[in-house]
């Protein structure tokens, strides 16, 4: 349960990274293009059928396109968060267990 227990959420738009402290000490560094690539929400997705399916982690290794900014985050319960983006962009809800897996899956590739 630590292991995807938020404790501190931190974006620096001029590194263009969003970290999370996790519970169990773990600090994820997620670049934000590829945090936006792999928005979960439906129209992001491609339709319902493709609801539920892992985030590819592959996406946080390629090179930024463009600069991204968050004008907010909210939390949506206790298991995940809303990322408001500067595009006007809102409609995925993070999910803090996705994101933990995308994080630990991303450590895997080849650096």
């Amino acid at each position: 349960m630590q292991q995807t227990t938020v404790t501190e959420i931190d974006v620096d738009t001029a590194s263009q990274v969003l970290s999370i402290v996790w519970g169990d000490g773990e600090t994820s560094h997620y670049p934000l293009e590829g945090l936006r690539k792999v928005c979960p929400c439906v129209f992001c997705r491609g339709g319902h059928e493709h609801m539920g399916k892992r985030m590819d982690p592959g996406v946080l290794k390629n090179k930024p396109e463009r600069d991204w900014r968050i004008s907010s985050i909210k939390p949506s319960g206790n298991y995940a968060i809303q990322i408001n983006w500067g595009d006007g962009h809102n409609s995925g809800l993070y999910r803090f267990d996705a994101l933990r897996d995308l994080w630990d899956e991303f450590k895997k590739l080849p650096q």
